[in-house]
């Protein structure tokens, strides 16, 4: 894995800390449009579904982001939001360690070389979504192979990062 991931204990700390996993906001939704099928939604009666935010459980009240967009004259939004580093990893190991093994077969006339077994066994820790840990112990695999086999890999000296 690259360099592990701390996107789950950064983000389950902001959601803690505001109660809900909703984004932070400064209006509510339709507020500046009178003609818009939000004006007078609460924010928490609004959902973000199907490329844009409708009033929860009404298929047809709602606008597409682009709508929005259009309406505010804007090509985008950005909302960015800092976050410290969870308590959690100033007091525990974030590291996950591994080991893998690899069997490959190399054609003696053409070079061609295939990976014909693959064993590997790793400690990730608490697995709070099965199906991200998954893809992305595969993607690691996927990822080691390639780099043994036909990638160059690069280190950035200034963010100790590859």
């Amino acid at each position: 894995m690259a360099g592990g991931s701390n996107q789950t204990a950064t983000i389950s700390r902001q959601s803690r800390r505001r109660g809900r996993g909703s984004p932070p906001r400064t209006a509510e939704p339709g507020e500046k449009d009178s003609n818009s099928p939000l004006k007078g939604a609460k924010y928490e009666e609004v959902e973000a579904r199907d490329g844009g935010l409708y009033r929860t459980g009404d298929k047809n009240s709602g606008e597409t982001y682009a709508d929005i967009l259009r309406k505010a004259k804007r090509d985008s939004v950005d909302v960015e939001k800092d976050s410290a580093l969870p308590f959690e990893i100033m007091k525990y190991s974030m590291a996950s360690y591994g080991a893998q093994f690899c069997e490959v077969r190399v054609h003696e006339e053409t070079g061609e070389v295939r990976v014909s077994r693959w064993l590997c066994s790793l400690d990730c820790g608490r697995v709070v979504n099965p199906l991200t840990a998954t893809s992305q112990l595969r993607g690691g695999i996927v990822m080691g192979i390639g780099m043994a086999l036909t990638e160059e890999t690069l280190f950035d000296d200034r963010r100790a990062a590859s």
